[in-house]
């Protein structure tokens, strides 16, 4: 069962000109993304041991070689482009590694923390952190409350978990040091959303209270390119004074 599944991936990714690798690299220049041949390569491995270990512990709903390209690698890239190099970022409730491994093999120069209260899906993440030799990236069984506790602090926050923005404030703002800036990977419905934050109550995140009124929030919406599906980045920052 095993080899047969490798066979049907390989054949979908191996090959130079596949299709996996033509939707990957024409939706990257369509992102505006560079990705070199070896960056290729290490998507290419990741996908082939999710889409294995998929089989036995159900990591993602998503089978289909084509629709991973897109739906989560290239959408997981894409939040690369407003990350400063340098930063150090934590990955709040990675799941199977998204957007984490991808932005990690897309933008090498940034140190990830990839968390998930699910240890199995951590297991595997740290499988895959060695098997593609990937430095600067870990992966730890911790909800964010704990690590918050235990001072952990970076630059960005960055979530693909399916909460509200209110949640992910409460979660991700404890864990942000200075300046620093959650991103939510949101899909359509993202602006009523905004909208719902900006009228809501003040936020309890950890030992402070924070003021919506406080927040600055911006939104950058983009396309997949083959799908056409609508995406969205959201950026939550603490409004500057003075």
């Amino acid at each position: 069962m095993k080899k047969k599944l490798i066979d049907a991936v390989n054949a979908q990714t191996g090959a130079h000109q596949s299709k996996w690798q033509d939707l990957l690299a024409s939706g990257a220049v369509e992102l505006g993304i560079n990705l070199d041949d070896s960056q290729m390569r290490l998507m290419e491995a990741f996908v082939k041991e999710l889409l294995d270990a998929n089989q036995r512990f159900n990591l993602t709903r998503l089978t289909d070689p084509l629709e991973i390209a897109e739906s989560l690698i290239l959408d997981s890239v894409y939040p690369g482009k407003f990350i400063n190099d340098k930063t150090s970022v934590l990955d709040l409730g990675t799941g199977a590694g998204f957007p984490g491994i991808p932005l990690k093999i897309a933008r090498p120069q940034l140190s990830f923390t990839l968390i998930d209260s699910r240890r199995r899906k951590i297991s595997f993440l740290k499988f895959i952190i060695r098997q593609l030799g990937l430095e600067e990236i870990t992966a730890d069984h911790v909800r964010a409350e704990d690590l918050a506790g235990g001072g952990a602090r970076f630059g960005c926050v960055i979530t693909r978990a399916v909460a509200t923005l209110t949640d992910l404030i409460r979660l991700g703002f404890p864990l942000l040091g200075p300046e620093g800036v959650l991103i939510a990977m949101k899909g359509r419905g993202c602006r009523e959303e905004i909208d719902i934050l900006k009228k809501s109550k003040p936020i309890q995140c950890r030992d402070a209270v924070l003021d919506p009124v406080r927040l600055d929030i911006q939104m950058k919406s983009y396309q997949l390119p083959a799908s056409g599906i609508d995406r969205a980045l959201i950026f939550v920052r603490v409004k500057r004074t003075g």
